[in-house]
């Protein structure tokens, strides 16, 4: 079955989509493998196993987890709603950085950034309608044993276990790894990201992605930028 995802993705043309890209190895813009950095020591199959997670979604911060449409709703109506929903946010910059989450390495907020929270908040509550329920294998797989009881009642309630006030930005680098693994590999994905991090990033958009059937990657069919208004005045 098709599923849509709504993910902050940075514009395709940045210097950080394109080195997170070919960290990752697929560019979800384009649906095509990239050239990886030769870079870090990391022996290719490594790398491979230590993205291959990442590389399947593409490089994104998740605001609406996969979900199948529901019935009686259509891929344009998602792709509207979406557009009109994007007209009306500002978009705004943040500060980010190379840091541990859970098992993994992500990019996330040097700081707490609320703008992030109610953005995500905003989005899963504004697309929730598109939502079919989970199936009971989609419920089982996301329902893993740490998350706590109230993660359990959202995934539930939202069909997600990281949502609302259980909600971290995060930019995924890297699948789950020892704790070797990240603790060697984390200073080094810092420098990597070091010169496209010193200025914050912008968050001016979202995109719509796409996954045919289950094997496949997901790929952006749209994405839809914020209005500017914010930006603007921060100029001045």
């Amino acid at each position: 079955m098709t599923r849509y995802a709504i993910y902050y993705t940075p514009a395709p043309a940045s210097a950080l989509w394109q080195l997170a890209s070919a960290w990752i190895g697929y560019d979800a813009h384009t649906g095509r493998a990239v050239s990886r950095p030769e870079a870090l020591g990391v022996a290719p199959d490594d790398l491979t196993a230590a993205t291959a997670n990442p590389s399947r979604y593409g490089f994104h911060a998740t605001l609406v987890a996969p979900f199948e449409l529901a019935p009686g709703l259509e891929e344009d109506e998602l792709a509207e709603t979406l557009a009109t929903f994007c007209r009306h946010w500002p978009a705004f910059r943040a500060t980010l950085q190379v840091d541990r989450i859970y098992d993994f390495l992500a990019l996330v907020p040097a700081h707490a950034d609320p703008r992030l929270d109610t953005l995500a908040a905003a989005c899963v509550r504004g697309f929730d309608r598109f939502r079919a329920p989970l199936s009971d294998a989609d419920l089982a797989r996301r329902d893993s044993p740490d998350l706590s009881d109230h993660e359990r009642a959202l995934l539930k309630r939202w069909g997600y276990a990281h949502v609302l006030d259980a909600f971290r930005f995060h930019m995924s680098l890297t699948g789950a790894l020892p704790d070797e693994t990240l603790a060697s590999l984390q200073p080094e994905l810092a420098a990597l990201f070091a010169d496209v991090l010193r200025a914050p990033v912008v968050i001016d958009g979202l995109s719509l992605l796409k996954q045919p059937d289950r094997t496949a990657p997901f790929r952006c069919i749209a994405r839809h930028g914020f209005s500017l208004v914010e930006l603007a005045a921060e100029v001045h």
